[in-house]
């Protein structure tokens, strides 16, 4: 990519609810501590609008909290592995096995775990490619 290509770059803050764009409209989505903050019931529709969003081979960048997390496992429990904060904003902690599971329809480029130190939240750093959808 040459420096004159970052200014067709458009990035967007919206909620996944109030999102109105045309099907495989994105060559690439970053999101960041999004899918984490989601309940099961929500999880699947987040995935679905990735989808609907994302072109054939597109790129997903994202980061989630891992199940190795120790600092938000402190607050209450509200479902398995998932914990409501003071905030009043749940946070799930993700197995790499559940990842794989929910993400089973991209291809995994890259699956890093990250956890810089103590004071730090455990992650996953995801890049994941958009299987192609078989078209009759």
């Amino acid at each position: 990519m040459q420096r004159k290509d970052l200014k067709k770059i458009k990035f967007y803050k919206q909620d996944l609810d109030s999102m109105n764009f045309k099907k495989e409209s994105f060559d690439a989505i970053m999101s960041i501590a999004v899918f984490h903050c989601f309940l099961k019931k929500d999880r699947e529709k987040y995935i679905n609008k990735i989808n609907y969003l994302l072109r054939d081979n597109g790129i997903l960048f994202q980061l989630v909290l891992s199940s190795k997390d120790t600092k938000i496992r402190l607050n209450q429990k509200i479902e398995k592995n998932t914990f409501l904060r003071k905030t009043g904003i749940a946070f799930h902690l993700f197995t790499k096995s559940e990842l794989k599971e929910y993400f089973s329809n991209f291809e995994f480029l890259s699956l890093k775990f990250l956890n810089e130190s103590k004071d730090e939240n455990s992650v996953w750093v995801m890049i994941l490619r958009k299987k192609c959808s078989k078209k009759i």
